[in-house]
């Protein structure tokens, strides 16, 4: 079973996108910050333990914005990582573009593991339709280890490894067009959610429930799986890595509600594919919380 993104040119779901702006216009949002980012807005929402905006735009070492959490570093072939993204308000962001060989690692300790509640989420654009893996997740090898992304054939799928995860993978990825992508674990009924693009897809009841590892030897891994990380120990094939762009990986320690994910997904609107021509969709008065991305080539 999978799920597939309508066609965002459909006069229904563009009548849709206008009134889902059009409510968040009225409800207002939070102002961007002095320097024009929006950052504050992850921080607002209760259990935040881990952000990485992956916008340093030079070098390896990547902060977490979540204060104690120890930095993530880009290995492998690491030449000519760091690309450009313009903002509506025209100034820019960096973003970290991953080519197939690369891949960011950090540790896991302190995130939510075993069965405990949690929700990832984060901004993704493939280079090509199928990117093989990734593009985040944390955890380790072995079953039922990590809680991760998976793209297999050009669909996105939940992965607990060993598992069925009950719920449906996302088919039909489009080469260079910005995905937003959010997935939780509710300790309370044994659910696993799935969001794309702020919309709640589906849940489901997983074989088991996740016994994410969270030790010394698990790791977050952006640009793969986490059978990427540790690099020093590990003999991995080009499967295991993603291609394509990943911007603001973030990790709460609860299962986020749909309005939760909605207004974060609203408030960081990416808007594909890729290219000069694109113009992001925004019925809000924060230009600068919108962004559009070109090649900066």
């Amino acid at each position: 079973e999978r799920y597939c993104p309508a066609d965002p040119t459909s006069m229904l779901q563009l009548v849709g996108i206008m009134l889902t702006f059009t409510l968040i216009f009225l409800v207002g949002l939070r102002p961007a910050l002095a320097d024009g980012t929006a950052q504050v807005e992850y921080f607002e929402i209760d259990g935040l333990v881990s952000l990485f905006r992956l916008d340093e735009g030079e070098g390896n070492s990547l902060a977490d914005a979540v204060e104690g959490r120890p930095l993530g570093m880009l290995k492998g072939d690491v030449s000519n990582q760091w690309q450009s993204a313009n903002l509506m308000d025209e100034s820019s962001r960096p973003v970290l573009y991953f080519n197939g060989r690369c891949h960011v690692e950090a540790p896991a300790a302190g995130l939510p593991g075993q069965a405990k509640p949690r929700t990832i989420m984060g901004w993704f654009s493939p280079e090509v339709s199928d990117p093989t893996n990734g593009p985040f997740g944390y955890g380790r090898d072995g079953c039922n280890n990590a809680y991760y992304t998976w793209i297999e054939m050009s669909e996105l799928r939940l992965d607990q490894w060993c598992q069925d995860e009950g719920v449906p993978a996302i088919g039909c990825l489009e080469a260079g067009k910005w995905y937003h992508v959010a997935y939780s674990y509710d300790d309370e009924d044994n659910q696993n959610h799935v969001y794309l693009n702020g919309e709640h897809i589906s849940s489901g009841t997983p074989d088991a429930a996740p016994n994410t590892q969270v030790d010394s030897t698990s790791y977050i891994v952006i640009g793969g799986s986490p059978l990427l990380a540790p690099e020093e120990t590990r003999a991995p094939s080009t499967v295991e890595y993603f291609k394509g762009w990943v911007a603001d990986f973030a990790v709460y320690s609860r299962a986020l509600s749909p309005a939760e994910v909605q207004s974060l997904y609203a408030a960081y609107t990416m808007e594909g594919p890729l290219g000069t021509s694109c113009i992001a969709l925004a019925a809000h008065s924060i230009p600068s919380a919108v962004l559009f991305y070109h090649y900066p080539w």
